[in-house]
This record gives C-alpha cells, structure tokens and sequence, in this order.
C-alpha cells in the first residue's frame, strides 16, 4: 500500500466519521429528553478527536513524499 492509497483510507474513515457526528447532532436537535440529549452530545464530543486525526493523517500521508523530496532539495544561496 503506498502512502497516496493510506491516504485515501483515512479520508475514508474521516467522512464515515463525519457523518456519523451529523447523524447524531440531527438527532440531538430532535430529542426532547435532556438526557438523550446529554448522552448524544458525549458521542459526538468522543467523535470530535477521531475526525480530527484522521484528517490529519490522510494530509500528512498524501503529501508524505512530496514533503519528504522537498526537505532533500539543496539551498540554493543566491
């Protein structure tokens, strides 16, 4: 697997995330127990970091190589 398809796995994952935490603030907005309510807000919240890294991630590993031949370039001093 290359780090461009690793990538992609983890765009993958950040949208099933994504909509997952949507799912879940609709149904938020449609409770009308505070308790339900309370207990949707924690899913989401515990969501909110795995959405996050896995953005993150699928940045890093995209760009992986690119950042890597541009850190190996010679300076140039003009």
């Amino acid at each position: 697997m290359t780090m461009e398809e690793l990538s992609e796995e983890y765009a993958q994952s950040a949208r099933i995330v994504y909509h997952r935490m949507r799912e879940l603030r609709r149904k938020e907005m449609c409770s009308k127990s505070s308790e339900e309510r309370g207990h949707l807000r924690r899913r989401i919240l515990a969501l909110q970091p795995l959405y996050r890294d896995a953005r993150e991630i699928s940045t890093i590993t995209k760009h992986y190589y690119h950042t890597r031949s541009k850190a190996n370039e010679p300076t140039t001093k003009d």
